[in-house]
């Protein structure tokens, strides 16, 4: 829910229902606040591998002058947005808005004007026009069924935390989606702790790209969620889409309702180094990644992928017109599109190298909660130690290379036989459109 801009509520727009629903979060908010501050104040008293990993939660998440940054970023584009169309929205979503973002994140927007049908193009149009006026660069997709808007810098310089942004249209899923991710964010604060430490750990391993084969930032959460909702015992999280309180709602055809402002006895009184091994160890070694399919939607958190008819890979048509191949190597449901698999980007290769990085991660923790000297000391060195590009990443990397020059060159023998101006020959850049479906697919939705 969003108030007027200062966090205030206002009559006639906001239910009653609304904004009590807010003032839970509020008191959410607070408790956590005051567990965190506890938990600082008793720091001297902690163990050195729950010390080293709080450390580095406060290392690698986003600060809270940033994310002032970022919601100034936003009332700006806010300003442009309504000036072309008073009555359209632009609103963040994903990690930032989530709670679960790390230090120098991208922002994610999205549009809001429902039933503009085939004035989306123009109004898209104008919209990037205003924002290149306003000192942005970057890229208006407009051959996208859905366009896409990328501001990748500030020509003026504003902003110390840099500036990229990604603009999509009417993406209601989208935000509903993170309005569910922060809702558990608030339950337990080591819900926030251990999603952005595996985060990090997977960025830095190298093992969060799915350009290259792994896995999105956003599959690493529902796996972390997936752990502390149906794995671990007692559970640190309810599962929030599964409660006699929660009230439908349907949104283009999937049902995005699950329940808010949700307070949960503490049961689970596992300190973070020991939830943190127990995930890495549970996608390491008992996690049955041939037949199962992870769902934290779902009553028990498992479903099987051959009752999905997620066995054999699929092919279709994305928004930018362009072939995407659906894996099932890797089986995430997403929770409320829950024809989508996040996790259709992994290969096997990428799926052998996620599992390998899991087990390192295990074998360093355990012995590190040994408390054991050279353990822990191998712990800071080496759990998030930024691991050196791939060997299959480079071949990759080769390959397109070679296909591009064989392309390249065929395209310039056709031209000669067929084209006479073209003897003159001139280097030319790849195409937009060939541009346009890297990005789009190397893009997690």
């Amino acid at each position: 829910m969003s108030g007027n801009g200062n966090g205030h509520f206002i009559p006639g727009v906001h239910t009653v229902e609304e904004i009590e629903r807010q003032f839970v979060n509020l008191a959410l908010q607070k408790r956590n606040q005051a567990a965190a501050a506890a938990a600082a104040a008793a720091e001297r008293e902690l163990d050195p591998v729950t010390c080293f990993l709080l450390s580095t939660y406060d290392d690698v998440r986003v600060s809270d002058d940033e994310l002032r940054e970022k919601d100034a970023i936003m009332n700006l584009l806010k300003h442009v947005v309504h000036s072309v169309r008073p009555e359209a929205d632009i609103v963040a979503f994903g990690s930032i808005q989530s709670g679960l973002a790390l230090k120098n994140s991208d922002i994610d927007a999205c549009i809001l004007l429902p039933d503009i049908g085939e004035e989306m193009e123009e109004f898209a149009s104008e919209c990037f026009e205003r924002f290149t006026a306003l000192g942005f660069e970057g890229k208006y997709l407009r051959k996208a069924r859905i366009p896409i808007i990328k501001l990748l810098s500030d020509t003026k310089n504003r902003y110390y935390y840099g500036f990229q942004c990604d603009i999509g249209f009417n993406n209601q899923l989208a935000i509903y989606n993170t309005s569910l991710l922060h809702q558990y964010s608030l339950i337990d604060p080591r819900c926030k702790q251990l999603a952005i430490l595996v985060k990090y750990w997977a960025k830095q391993k190298r093992i969060n790209s799915p350009y290259y084969g792994t896995l999105s930032s956003y599959g690493y959460v529902l796996m972390v969620l997936f752990y502390l909702i149906h794995v671990v015992r007692p559970a640190v999280l309810p599962n929030l889409q599964d409660s006699p309180h929660k009230q439908d709602l349907y949104v283009e055809g999937f049902n995005v309702g699950f329940v808010r402002g949700t307070t949960v006895a503490r049961r689970n009184t596992e300190s973070l180094p020991q939830l943190l091994a127990g995930f890495y160890g549970f996608f390491a070694h008992e996690f049955n990644y041939r037949e199962s399919v992870i769902s934290i939607r779902q009553p028990g958190g498992l479903l099987k992928k051959v009752d999905k008819d997620w066995t054999l890979a699929k092919e279709h048509t994305g928004s930018a017109d362009q072939v995407i191949k659906d894996r099932y190597v890797l089986a995430i449901e997403d929770p409320f599109e829950i024809t989508h698999n996040v996790g259709r980007t992994v290969s096997k290769a990428g799926l052998f190298e996620i599992r390998g990085e899991f087990m390192q991660a295990t074998r360093l923790l355990n012995a590190a909660t040994l408390h054991s000297t050279s353990a822990i000391r191998k712990l800071r060195a080496s759990l998030f130690k930024e691991r050196l590009e791939p060997k299959s990443h480079l071949k990759y990397q080769k390959a397109l290379r070679q296909k591009r020059m064989g392309t390249e060159g065929k395209a310039a023998a056709e031209g000669k036989t067929n084209n006479p101006t073209a003897a003159s020959g001139s280097d030319s850049a790849p195409s937009e459109s060939a541009s346009r479906t890297a990005t789009v697919e190397s893009r997690e939705p």
